[in-house]
């Protein structure tokens, strides 16, 4: 059994699936450059058929591509500013908690 990386087997699971797919394009897909995609499936394309891949990729999304990196940091631009908002606002408090409360 070969032993490949998450992204090793998602070009040749790409490049068995779809025999007429150019190596930009799988480096388009999975975030790679064009001369590793082709490395890869020059090394091991012959090497497996289509019962052996999984039929689904391991290292992106099959629907969302790499829009989820852009998704999460939009998340956090929105979110931070609030999270930041409440924390100044409770800040006074906890230091005067901290100076007045004394808890025994």
């Amino acid at each position: 059994m070969i032993d490949l990386t998450d992204l090793q087997e998602d070009i040749l699971t790409l490049a068995v699936q779809n025999p007429d797919i150019t190596n930009k394009e799988i480096a388009d897909r999975l975030d790679c450059s064009e001369n590793y995609a082709g490395e890869i499936r020059r090394k091991y394309e012959g090497s497996v058929d289509e019962e052996q891949i999984s039929g689904k990729l391991n290292s992106v999304s099959n629907s969302s591509g790499s829009s989820g990196g852009l998704l999460s940091f939009v998340l956090f631009l929105i979110v931070a500013p609030f999270k930041l908002a409440i924390w100044v606002t409770l800040l006074p408090f906890r230091i005067l908690g901290a100076i007045f409360g004394g808890s025994s």
